[in-house]
């Protein structure tokens, strides 16, 4: 069993990145669905801008930090 896919992405409102599990909805939007907090019951979404999504590689930046497709390092 491999890990489980975990995504990116900036949203489109500019308040930042979010990070969770990426779905394109029928409208075209992109979507980043994630748990607000850990006893949460259901998920929560933003969307966010197709060109900045990045999926998390298997590699670590410098000092730990999680290194998505797309990153510039």
């Amino acid at each position: 069993m491999g890990r489980e896919s975990k995504y990116r992405g900036l949203r489109v409102d500019g308040k930042g990145w979010v990070y969770g599990y990426y779905v394109k909805d029928p409208k075209g939007n992109c979507r980043i669905y994630y748990q607000p907090f850990k006893e949460a019951s259901s998920n929560t979404y933003h969307i966010v801008k197709l060109e900045s999504v990045g999926q998390l590689t298997d590699e670590k930046g410098k000092h730990g930090v999680d290194i998505y497709k797309g990153d510039i390092i």
